[in-house]
């Protein structure tokens, strides 16, 4: 049901397994592409590319589904204020990780920026904001929304991962993609006052 597509460890290139051999030429050719200046494009990508599960040694970059299935979890104010502030303390607190790997950036350490941005996938974007976004946000504009911004999150780590690798090493590329990562997480933010409380009877 899913598409997928490894990182080998020490292999300098994405590849694909277990598609067709036209789908996985697409896939890889999205990923080994150069990155591109036109927003649009990489939007309409990204949208294209939503079912694509990526595997970092042995650590999953999962790309959000609008089939995800629902985490129950009790639904207050505070629960919901609670899940945006994890989120925002992450983009905005000297010890959270996008300032984390803002420094590494500054001092061009290709190979923790690659192993930071394996990882922080599942620890940010699907344990914060998705968390945030299944709890609090229910119409499915919203919904859409959120699951677009999601999905350019895990895209912006993948962007620096590519550009930190041995051979592809490139930080004015990295830098761009972190850009673009906070612009796309303040994003999300803003999407806190679109919470309806009404729907939770709150």
């Amino acid at each position: 049901m899913y598409q997928c597509i490894a990182f080998t460890p020490g292999v300098h290139s994405i590849i694909p397994h277990l598609l067709p051999n036209s789908k996985a030429q697409r896939c890889a050719s999205f990923h080994m592409a150069n990155g591109s200046n036109d927003e649009l494009s990489r939007r309409g990508a990204l949208r294209k590319a939503a079912n694509v599960f990526i595997v970092s040694s042995g650590v999953a970059l999962s790309i959000s589904s609008p089939a995800d299935a629902k985490e129950k979890i009790p639904v207050t104010r505070e629960a919901i204020s609670q899940a945006f502030q994890a989120v925002r303390y992450q983009l905005e607190s000297p010890e959270g990780g996008v300032k984390t790997l803002e420094d590494l950036i500054a001092k061009g350490d290709f190979d923790e920026i690659m192993e930071f941005t394996k990882n922080y996938d599942l620890e940010f974007r699907k344990a914060k904001m998705v968390k945030a976004r299944k709890l609090a946000l229910t119409s499915k504009d919203t919904k859409d929304r959120a699951i677009s911004i999601c999905n350019a999150v895990t895209f912006d780590l993948i962007g620096m991962n590519k550009g930190s690798r041995v051979g592809q090493q490139d930080i004015n590329e990295v830098k761009k993609y972190f850009e673009e990562m906070k612009v796309d997480v303040a994003r999300f933010l803003e999407m806190e006052k679109d919470v309806d409380f009404a729907a939770f009877d709150l």
